[in-house]
């Protein structure tokens, strides 16, 4: 598989997305191109096609809109991901240059990318390059083909009610146990609404996390680096954007299954 990467990579805000690609599957090609100029030169004398394009975007006018539209034309068969960073998440709101069934969160692009790869080798259905934002957000929130083993006890924290259900939603889809109301021997795993966070939800947490050997999946909608940081140092297994897609949870609750399972045993 021929991948083209188009920026730079390199950046801090594009580790999770650049970890997918640098995997070490013997299987993908990689090349690398810091403007749209070099990358046509290459696919215009060479028979190395790129299959899939990741563009790492650094900020909204990185490269002219007349460049992007010919290399979109020059490469009409390609799967695309755009992964947009701190300074390009709004830029639908003003900006063409890239189509919104092709632009994801930086912090997303690994689960994009992951996806996209699903495409080119038959296991998934494409998201047409003309969709629109329902259709690229029920893409990125569909069931993924993960495999669940066991089933364990997941209890979801939320003072808005809509926002639990949806959670609850996506367990169910997957097939994860779910909690709608506390048992008498607890949860294995509680995800923790964090909004409004403030000093008050925080001690709350802390005090959830000493008192008790549960792992802890806070959500919110805006993850700020201190804000990891400070939760992650008392305990909290991660901290996810509720803005994520429902593969980020669904993958976090996997991971967790073996260390739980072999608690239970033991």
């Amino acid at each position: 598989m021929n991948i083209l990467i188009l920026g730079q990579a390199d950046a801090a805000e594009m580790a999770t997305a650049r970890a997918v690609l640098e995997s070490g599957n013997a299987a993908i090609d990689i090349i690398r191109k810091c403007d749209i100029s070099s990358a046509m030169s290459h696919c215009k004398t060479t028979d190395s096609i790129p299959e899939l394009v990741v563009v790492f975007l650094e900020w909204p006018d990185q490269f002219p809109r007349d460049q992007v539209e010919q290399l979109i034309g020059l490469l009409p068969l390609a799967r695309w991901v755009v992964c947009c960073g701190a300074w390009c998440e709004s830029i639908g709101r003003n900006s063409l240059v890239w189509p919104t069934a092709i632009r994801v969160p930086a912090r997303d692009g690994d689960i994009r990318i992951a996806r996209e790869i699903d495409v080119i080798q038959g296991k998934r259905n494409s998201l047409p390059l003309t969709a629109s934002r329902e259709e690229a957000y029920a893409y990125d929130n569909s069931p993924c083909p993960l495999h669940v083993g066991s089933k364990f006890a997941v209890e979801v924290r939320s003072p808005d009610q809509a926002y639990q259900q949806s959670i609850l939603d996506i367990l169910r889809r997957h097939n994860l146990a779910s909690m709608d109301s506390p048992q008498p021997a607890g949860p294995d795993v509680i995800i923790w609404d964090l909004d409004p966070y403030d000093s008050g939800t925080f001690n709350r947490v802390r005090a959830c996390c000493a008192a008790d050997n549960i792992p802890i999946i806070g959500t919110m909608g805006v993850v700020y680096p201190e804000d990891l940081q400070a939760l992650t140092s008392i305990g909290v297994l991660d901290v996810i954007s509720k803005l994520a897609p429902a593969e980020r949870l669904v993958r976090l609750l996997l991971d967790l299954q073996g260390p739980i399972n072999s608690l239970a045993a033991g």
